[in-house]
């Protein structure tokens, strides 16, 4: 198996206090480029050498483009500090898988929430809540077509038709100083 992977990740972020609000933003790119050629080689008894077997190999190349802008603000009032943001997310996907002579082009467009509330009492004690979403995209293994038959008690294919999934994010916390802490 002859692959590359390469990844290259770009980012600026600004931050700036204001009295009692913070804000952010910045804009980030991640470029990822990989290719594959895999070859499988069975011996040919007959002329006692070892042949590449098409049925069996597998090439492709992938590149998967993300590029990003958030800005979130962060407002701390006396007891109480919320956070709250969005991030703007394009992921542009492009694969041609050679040895099924298929191709998965996916471009998707999402907007990602956030917020957090946490409320600080007297005797060290706090609360906290918060709800942020996750996009998880679908890897090259799962998007390649190809089924691998190298090992023939084990098949694996994916589907160039996958699209991402977003995640939902929960979160409840309760802490204290005396020795307790949930969440």
């Amino acid at each position: 198996n002859h692959q590359q992977f390469k990844e290259h990740t770009l980012q600026v972020d600004f931050v700036t206090p204001l009295k009692k609000l913070n804000i952010e933003a910045g804009v980030k790119a991640i470029l990822r480029d990989n290719n594959s050629n895999f070859d499988y080689q069975a011996l040919n008894s007959t002329l006692s050498q070892y042949e590449t077997d098409p049925a069996l190999a597998n090439a492709f190349t992938n590149t998967q483009n993300v590029f990003s802008a958030y800005n979130s603000y962060q407002l701390n009032l006396n007891s109480w500090n919320i956070n709250a943001g969005l991030r703007f997310e394009e992921t542009v996907i492009r694969a041609d898988f050679a040895s099924t002579a298929s191709v998965a082009n996916q471009n998707y467009f999402n907007v990602i929430p956030s917020i957090a509330v946490g409320k600080g009492f007297k005797d060290g004690s706090n609360i906290n809540f918060g709800f942020s979403q996750r996009i998880r995209r679908p890897g090259i293994n799962r998007l390649n077509p190809y089924v691998d038959r190298s090992n023939p008690n084990y098949e694996v294919t994916g589907n160039p038709n996958l699209r991402p999934v977003l995640v939902n994010d929960i979160q409840f916390g309760y802490s204290s100083n005396k020795k307790l802490s949930v969440n």
